[in-house]
């Protein structure tokens, strides 16, 4: 790819040298004919000649200064074979060498020039003109005004050097510029200005030494072909800087992906003036960036693991039930939390919550949650009493904005009783022989008021298989169409048999399509094996 690229570059050259050679020369001829007001066949018989030399001379050094340094160093590259990019083990200086070419190709084009010209006008003054005031100030002014259009002519080429160099700098994929250059993009249409400005002043005054020679219209062929010659330099200019500016913008645009690659993928450095400048500094913010994100992936990654500590995959079995459980995060660590203790043989209690929110701020307050059941869970004989307890704990940490919605279940075999309390936390659904159904109890959630007003629910476990407490993840998933998995679907799905977390979670999964996940999902599933007893009572505490 790459040498493809250069090849395409020579050529390029080329006709970049010989189309500003022709372009310079047609101005001096044209600029000769209005100031002497000689006709073209005297020009061409005369002038063209020694012009088309100077040209020759001119651009046939240009290119043997490109061949000397820009392309020797070109085929220096080492290519990697595999992509056809430029290899790793290049050396870097080979970049400086490059990005700064243009700027020593307008020193070197405007100083063969000069030389040449100044060459032309001694000759002129010693063996032409008749060496006088008037003749010395005539040709001094003819070099100045000579001097400032080939300097614009440099420039032009340098600008268009640059744009052709562009692809060549991209495959460096460079990061940093560690010298600007001193002939930035405001510097340069500054001087441009300047010199057209002395180009029209300058003409002015030949025009006075030649008045009774030359007629309005050759003056005005005479100034308006710079002009012409400016407004060209200017366009080119100015299309290569929009274009350089519009390829980082596009780059830095790629930030609102939240594409952690491309965010932190450095742009090339592909020029010396503002743009480059700006393109380094946001190369070494970017780097700086990526280090923080690191320190921060760093500590999530241990956060992560210590959440999946408190949050196992839950598997317990004793001789009455078997309890799974399963938690997915949006995030790398998230705000649902879940956990089952046996507080004897026949008592078994489960507690599964949500904090409001996702990331690390929910997963810190998962975690004191957590802790308190694990610290209290053994003693509980009254879920609404442990919720009531938990909020007086809890409220101080939670009245900043957060809340947390939870539910205990507990499972009393020797009374073959659930009982269950749910601080603003979803049903319960409650699978029986005939079909799921949802157990309605619901209050505020824990951190919303200093007190708080539950309501106990007890109902027998003798028909029951099975019991599946989940988050609010399951249910307001939605899908491409905007549409929620919802409660009927899951009543559907536990009565069709699938009835384990991992079938649950991955229903929802497949629900929601390429839809982003909005939330932490978690269920925790218990499957009863049969008890028989005859007490059928449902109570309101």
């Amino acid at each position: 790819m790459i040498q493809h690229k250069i090849k395409q570059l020579s050529k390029k050259t080329i006709r970049l040298y010989f189309g500003a050679g022709t372009a310079i020369l047609i101005f001096h001829m044209l600029q000769t004919i209005a100031v002497t007001s000689i006709t073209i066949k005297e020009a061409l018989q005369f002038h063209f000649p020694a012009q088309l030399l100077l040209i020759t001379i001119e651009s046939g050094a240009l290119y043997l200064f490109t061949k000397l340094t820009l392309f020797k160093s070109l085929s220096e590259l080492k290519i990697d074979p595999v992509t056809g990019n430029i290899s790793s083990d290049t050396n870097p200086n080979l970049y400086h060498v490059i990005i700064h070419f243009p700027e020593r190709l307008l020193r070197m084009s405007f100083a063969i020039c000069a030389f040449l010209i100044l060459g032309k006008y001694l000759y002129e003054i010693v063996l032409i003109l008749s060496f006088n005031l008037k003749s010395i100030v005539f040709v001094l002014l003819k070099f100045i005004s000579s001097c400032s259009i080939v300097y614009m002519y440099s420039l032009t080429i340098s600008v268009l050097m640059r744009k052709l160099l562009r692809p060549c700098l991209h495959a460096f994929n460079n990061k940093l510029l560690t010298k600007p250059s001193n002939l930035t993009f405001k510097k340069t249409v500054s001087l441009s200005g300047i010199l057209l400005f002395l180009i029209y002043l300058i003409n002015n005054i030949v025009f006075e030494f030649y008045g009774n020679k030359t007629g309005s219209g050759n003056f005005l062929l005479m100034t308006s072909i710079p002009f012409l010659f400016f407004i060209a330099f200017l366009r080119n200019l100015i299309s290569d800087h929009i274009e350089n500016v519009t390829h980082v913008s596009n780059q830095m645009a790629l930030i609102e992906q939240q594409d952690r690659n491309e965010v932190h993928k450095p742009i090339p450095v592909t020029t010396l003036d503002e743009v480059g400048m700006l393109t380094s500094s946001y190369n070494l913010v970017q780097q700086k960036i990526k280090k923080i994100y690191k320190e921060i992936d760093d500590d999530l990654d241990f956060a992560k693991n210590l959440h999946s500590q408190l949050i196992p995959p839950l598997l317990f079995q004793n001789q009455r039930i078997t309890c799974w459980g399963l938690s997915k995060p949006v995030r790398q660590i998230g705000g649902d939390f879940y956990d089952i203790i046996s507080i004897n043989e026949n008592k078994v209690v489960v507690f599964i919550g949500d904090v409001l929110g996702k990331g690390l701020p929910a997963s810190l307050l998962m975690s004191t949650f957590i802790g308190h059941f694990r610290a209290k869970g053994s003693q509980i004989t009254s879920p609404k009493h442990f919720i009531e307890d938990l909020n007086r704990t809890m409220y101080p940490l939670t009245k900043d904005g957060f809340f947390v919605t939870c539910g205990v279940a507990l499972l009393d075999f020797e009374a073959n009783r659930f009982t269950y309390v749910s601080a603003g936390h979803l049903p319960p659904a409650i699978v029986r022989e005939d079909g799921a159904s949802y157990l309605e109890s619901s209050s505020f959630p824990i951190g919303v008021n200093e007190q708080i007003k539950l309501i106990q629910l007890e109902i027998p476990l003798e028909d029951i298989k099975q019991i599946v407490i989940y988050t609010d993840g399951i249910i307001e998933q939605e899908n491409n169409q905007g549409e929620c998995f919802g409660y009927a679907q899951l009543r559907e799905l536990l009565h069709s048999g699938k009835q384990t977390p991992e079938s649950i979670l991955g229903e929802v999964t497949r629900f929601a399509g390429e839809a982003p996940l909005h939330d932490d999902m978690s269920v925790v599933a218990i499957s009863l094996r049969p008890i028989i007893n005859t007490n059928k009572s449902h109570k309101n505490l």
